[in-house]
C-alpha cells in the first residue's frame, strides 16, 4: 500500500487545518484511496480467489487506524457538473474535500474511481461504522466492487 507524504499534499490549502487535523485527515485519506484501490482490484476477482483476499490484507487496520477516536467515517460525492469532489466526513468537526488533501494528479485518478462507485450503486454516500467486523468489511469492499448496480430484478 502506497503511503501518502506531506510533498503529496497542496500546501497552499492545509492552512485551514491545524497540525493534528492535518495527521487526521492525511490518514483518512490514505485509507479512502486504499479503499478505491480494494474496490477496484477486488472487482476483477471472485470474493474466494487468493488475490481477492490480498488485496483486501491490511485495509481493516487501516481503516480502525483512520477512525482513530471517531465513531465512523462517512464518504459522500458531490456533483456539481464539471466538477465532481468527494467529502471526508466523520474524522474532523467538518467535512474534509479529498482534493485538499491530495495532488491534483491523484485526486484526478482517485475522484473518478470513486464518483464511479457511487454511481454504480446508486449512493450519495456511504457510512462504515467503527464496529463493523473484518467479515463485513471485506463482503462491503467485494459488494462494490462489483461491476453491476444491485437492484431487485437482479
Amino acid at each position: 500500500m502506497k503511503t501518502i507524504t506531506d510533498s503529496n499534499y497542496k500546501h497552499d490549502e492545509k492552512k485551514d487545518l491545524t497540525p493534528e487535523e492535518l495527521v487526521k485527515a492525511k490518514t483518512a485519506c490514505e485509507f479512502v484511496i486504499n479503499l478505491t484501490k480494494a474496490i477496484s482490484r477486488s472487482g476483477y476477482y471472485d470474493s474466494n480467489h487468493p488475490i481477492s483476499g490480498e488485496v483486501k490484507r491490511g485495509l481493516y487496520d487501516s481503516f480502525k487506524n483512520a477512525l482513530g477516536s471517531s465513531s465512523e467515517i462517512m464518504l459522500t460525492c458531490h456533483d456539481s457538473g464539471e466538477v465532481t469532489d468527494i467529502h471526508i466526513s466523520g474524522i474532523l468537526d467538518e467535512p474534509v474535500n479529498i482534493r485538499k488533501l491530495t495532488k491534483a494528479d491523484t485526486s484526478d485518478l482517485f475522484v473518478p474511481k470513486l464518483k464511479d462507485y457511487f454511481e454504480r450503486k446508486s449512493l450519495n454516500s456511504f457510512v462504515i461504522k467503527k464496529n463493523i467486523t473484518p467479515q463485513h468489511f471485506e463482503s462491503f469492499i467485494d459488494v462494490m466492487g462489483e461491476p453491476i448496480a444491485d437492484s431487485s430484478d437482479n
